[in-house]
């Protein structure tokens, strides 16, 4: 499961990456939109989203937030 990160690459100028609290977007097909704030680091956080992602059964895409 791939996560869009060009809104944070084009606001911060470089990819997502280190500690932090990072927010996530989840977007389901039927147009609902979900948010989620994950601690730690950048690899760990996009862990515990795709695994959230996985247990929802129609996600359209995931974006980390800037």
């Amino acid at each position: 499961m791939h996560i869009k990160t060009e809104n944070y690459e084009w606001t911060h100028g470089r990819k997502p990456r280190g500690d932090g609290h990072w927010a996530f977007e989840i977007k389901l097909f039927m147009g609902d939109v979900l948010q989620f704030r994950v601690p730690g680091t950048y690899s760990e956080a996009c862990k515990k989203v795709k695994a959230e992602a996985r247990a929802i059964d129609d996600v359209s895409s995931i974006t980390v937030l800037s």
